[in-house]
């Protein structure tokens, strides 16, 4: 694998402020409660993008920088309202900057995330039996903060698409019940929508991201004359530990209206 080392350059860092707290607290109090008995109150965060998040602003940054973009997708439908017959619009997490991982390694999970510690934030990962969720990719966010405070210290990377392993968890479970790879995310672009099954338990499932890919170590061992067909990174290689990427993540439940697609 590349040496990251060759990312020297000095560029003054940015700083993703991560604002999801802020809007739980300004989507209002309006509740829902499933018909099934397994089910409990939930609040929904509906906006269809989410402060920081798709169509949004990263925020302000720390001294020194700026916040994350949020991203903006070119691509409509990715940003659409939602569709069915539910009031609520379905959620967005906004702005997950990670840090890339070995092999099955979780970079990214719902129950560890600091802007989802609290029930209410919570809430919005139980369901009875509709789960469907749609990554969108978003440009590197070179030197920034990664979700979990971490730096990240090298120059943007201009990868084009990603590849996404999503894993579903019951609380206190060792394992995934289910996981799925979802590849060709362009930038600034969104996967097809997923549908997952899922037992009625409730309480909030965790969705954790890992094994995350890009095209970029394909293009660099390009770039040096390796053919494609020559190289292990072709066409996707993990994101290099030193480097980050920037993702959002919608979710439709039993709740909410689904993604458009």
């Amino acid at each position: 694998m590349k040496k990251d080392s060759t990312k020297n350059k000095t560029s003054g860092m940015k700083v993703a402020t991560a604002l999801l707290l802020i809007f739980v607290a300004a989507s209002g109090c309006t509740k829902k409660t499933s018909n099934s008995s397994n089910s409990s109150t939930s609040q929904n965060f509906n906006n269809n993008g989410g402060i920081g998040g798709t169509g949004g602003t990263g925020g302000t940054g720390g001294t020194g920088g700026t916040g994350g973009t949020g991203g903006n997708p070119q691509n409509p439908v990715c940003t659409a309202q939602g569709v069915g017959t539910q009031p609520f619009d379905y959620y967005t997490l906004p702005s997950i900057i990670a840090h890339g991982k070995s092999s099955n390694v979780v970079a990214w999970s719902s129950a560890t995330d600091p802007r989802l510690q609290t029930p209410t934030a919570q809430n919005m990962f139980i369901t009875d039996t509709k789960f469907k969720i749609r990554v969108l990719a978003h440009p590197s966010p070179g030197k920034a903060i990664d979700t979990y405070n971490n730096v990240c210290r090298m120059e943007a990377i201009n990868y084009t698409k990603l590849k996404v392993q999503i894993g579903l968890k019951v609380p206190g479970a060792a394992t995934h019940f289910t996981t799925r790879t979802i590849d060709n995310i362009p930038v600034n672009g969104c996967s097809s929508v997923q549908s997952f099954t899922v037992p009625s338990i409730g309480q909030p499932f965790i969705v954790e991201v890992r094994n995350v890919m890009w095209d970029y170590s394909c293009t660099w061992d390009k770039l040096m004359g390796i053919s494609e067909s020559s190289s292990p990174y072709c066409p996707w290689g993990l994101v290099w530990t030193n480097d980050c990427y920037e993702i959002s993540l919608q979710l439709a439940t039993d709740y909410t209206k689904d993604m458009p697609q």
